[in-house]
C-alpha cells in the first residue's frame, strides 16, 4: 500500500514537473518574441539615427555656406572702405549676399526643425526600448520563480524516490 501511495506522489510530482516545465517553455517563447520587439526597435532607433546624422550633415553644409557668406561680405566691406568708385556695384553685392546667407539661414531652420522632429521619434523609440527591456526583466524573473519552483519539485520528486523500497 505504501509503494502505490509513494508511486501516486511521483506520479503527481512528475505531473506537476511537467507543468512547470511547460510553464517555462511558454514564457521562453513569449521572452524571444519580446526579444525580436528589441531587435525591430533597435533598428528602429538605428534609422532615426541616420536621419538625425543626415541632418547634421545639412546642418553643417549649412554652416558652411553661412560661413563663406561671411567671408565674401567681409572681403565687399574691405572694398566699400576702400573704393568709393565701387562703392554701387559692392552695394549689389552685399545685398545679393545678405539675400544668400537668408536664404541659408531659412535652410538651417528647416533643417534645424527636421532635426527636432528626428530627436522627439528617437526618444519615443528609445522610451519603448526601455519598455521592452523592463517587460523582458519582468519575463526573466517569472522565468527565474519557475526555475526555482522546478527544482523545488525535483528536490521533492528525489526525496520521494529515495524513501520509496521495491519489493521483491
Amino acid at each position: 500500500m505504501e509503494a502505490g501511495a509513494g508511486l501516486k506522489k511521483i506520479v503527481a510530482s512528475a505531473q506537476r514537473s511537467t507543468a512547470s516545465v511547460r510553464e517555462i517553455a511558454r514564457a521562453a517563447a513569449e521572452q524571444a518574441g519580446e526579444s525580436r520587439m528589441v531587435v525591430e526597435s533597435t533598428e528602429k532607433v538605428d534609422g532615426m539615427t541616420r536621419k538625425i546624422a543626415g541632418a547634421t550633415q545639412e546642418q553643417a553644409r549649412g554652416s558652411e555656406l553661412i560661413r563663406r557668406a561671411s567671408e565674401r561680405m567681409a572681403e565687399i566691406a574691405y572694398r566699400v572702405r576702400n573704393s568709393s568708385a565701387a562703392q554701387v556695384e559692392a552695394t549689389r553685392q552685399i545685398t545679393a549676399s545678405v539675400e544668400e546667407v537668408n536664404r541659408m539661414v531659412a535652410q538651417i531652420n528647416n533643417a534645424i526643425k527636421e532635426q527636432g522632429k528626428n530627436i522627439i521619434n528617437v526618444l519615443e523609440t528609445a522610451a519603448a526600448v526601455r519598455n521592452v527591456s523592463v517587460e523582458n526583466t519582468n519575463k526573466a524573473l517569472e522565468t527565474d520563480v519557475a526555475i526555482e519552483e522546478l527544482v523545488r519539485l525535483n528536490d521533492k520528486l528525489i526525496e520521494g524516490v529515495k524513501r520509496f523500497k521495491l519489493r521483491r
